[in-house]
């Protein structure tokens, strides 16, 4: 397998950091899109969303695995992005 295919094993301080960028997201985002009208359900979404996206990237960039070119950091990126709109979406909407 090639290297730059390899997932890059995650420690229990990227999980731990992660969980909390994901709970202090929602903690401090929720109320704010709420008082801009959206809905509990839509305003969780977006919180948990952009703080699962902010805090995988942390995690796979910096913390437990750092990318040795853009064009992975990048990739790693969007792939974070999309991985936490998905899960979030279904969390929240279909479980």
């Amino acid at each position: 397998m090639n290297d730059s295919m390899k997932l890059p094993r995650i420690s229990f301080k990227g999980v731990f950091i992660f969980m909390l960028i994901v709970v202090l997201g929602n903690l401090f985002l929720v109320k704010p899109l709420l008082m801009l009208g959206l809905e509990k359900n839509w305003s969780v979404y977006w919180a948990t969303s952009f703080s699962a996206a902010v805090g995988m990237s942390l995690v796979l960039l910096f913390i437990d695995d750092k990318a040795k070119s853009r064009q992975s950091a990048f990739k790693r990126l969007i792939l974070s992005i999309l991985v936490s709109c998905g899960v979030s979406y279904f969390l929240i909407f279909m479980a």
